[in-house]
């Protein structure tokens, strides 16, 4: 579940759900607190940047993502199964 915080000087932390922030509330939220394309002083990393729409992805983050989706979804399945398959080879052969 993706996340938004705003925390203020004397520390005290607003939680706002994505799905809430991508709605009109959501929206005024960063429009009001003065996230633009020039950031001023609110420090926004790049990927919330992405998250709340203000930035577009760069090819090195897609190519990334896509990367990371390969080796989640293929290889780490198939580099638990023949790590499954040899520990059984290796009780049986004992």
């Amino acid at each position: 579940m993706d996340e938004f915080w705003i925390k203020d000087c004397r520390g005290v932390v607003l939680l706002v759900d994505k799905a809430v922030l991508m709605g009109p509330i959501g929206q005024a939220v960063v429009h009001s607190s003065g996230i633009s394309g020039s950031l001023g002083t609110v420090k926004i990393s790049r990927h919330a940047a992405v998250g709340l729409g203000l930035n577009e992805p760069s090819t090195a983050y897609r190519a990334a993502r896509a990367c990371a989706d390969v080796l989640l979804g293929i290889l780490t399945p198939g580099a638990v199964a023949a790590l499954g398959i040899l520990a059984s080879w290796l009780t049986r052969s004992a």
